[in-house]
């Protein structure tokens, strides 16, 4: 399918201007696209089409796909290739197969505008449940947002350090995401208010920080990576290294 086709899915469904599918798409190095799926089409060919029509209301944005997680090595409940999908404005998360149109698994449990899947190991994910709740009021998140990990092999969902998110109150309504570092220490950024935190494997607070002017006014972070300082030191040097001419 065209990346740009689309009505597709449901030509009724998509002909209004601004409607937005997302689509699934491989390039090679030369910028040749080799492979290119519709979203809404995934759902529909699978029999979930029913989750995108939502109850006398026409969205424009029905499914907002706002994180790959690319699996990269074989496991018991997933293979090389396969792809975690986040599609917040449905409360889903979905394992696609695309070298074979496979719905691998799926779930609407526990999550509320989701962002951010993260494979832990062969049988375990981490995502960053928003808890974003809209109606005629507008966007808000009722409670902390939280870091919440699946177990494949329980089907279970279970929260990281869920009393220390409420007594810091880490809330997002857009973005927001979850990041490991040593040992199983956690770094969340929540977007909105530009604030990192720094949990010890643990739960106890490590740090905080605020990307704030001078003038106490917020600037947003977007996708944020924990670096060691080993890493970083690497990386500076690296860069010291470089003989960049500085442009005019």
């Amino acid at each position: 399918m065209d990346p740009t086709d689309i009505t597709a899915f449901d030509a009724g469904f998509s002909v209004r201007p601004g409607f937005r599918d997302d689509h699934i798409v491989k390039v090679s190095p030369d910028g040749r696209v080799l492979y290119s799926k519709s979203v809404l089409s995934i759902l529909a060919d699978h029999g979930l089409d029913n989750r995108i029509y939502t109850y006398d209301r026409y969205e424009y944005d029905p499914i907002h796909l706002n994180d790959i997680e690319p699996v990269l090595q074989d496991g018991p409940h997933w293979k090389r290739g396969d792809l975690f999908l986040s599609l917040a404005h449905i409360n889903m998360i979905l394992l696609y197969r695309p070298s074979t149109d496979e719905l691998i698994w799926w779930s609407q449990d526990k999550m509320m505008h989701q962002h951010d899947v993260d494979i832990l190991d062969d049988h375990r994910i981490a995502y960053f449940d928003n808890q974003r709740r809209t109606h005629s009021a507008g966007d808000y998140v009722i409670g902390p947002s939280l870091v919440r990990i699946y177990d494949f092999a329980s089907d279970e969902h279970t929260i990281l350090f869920e009393e220390q998110f409420e007594a810091l109150d880490v809330k997002t309504v857009n973005q927001g995401l979850q990041d490991f570092g040593p040992n199983w220490s956690l770094m969340v950024e929540e977007t909105n208010t530009g604030r990192l935190v720094k949990f010890s494997p643990e739960g106890d607070l490590e740090w905080q920080y605020s990307n704030r002017s001078s003038q106490d006014v917020a600037y947003t972070l977007n996708w944020s990576r924990y670096i060691s300082r080993d890493d970083a030191a690497a990386f500076l040097s690296g860069v010291a290294q470089q003989n960049c001419a500085r442009a005019e």
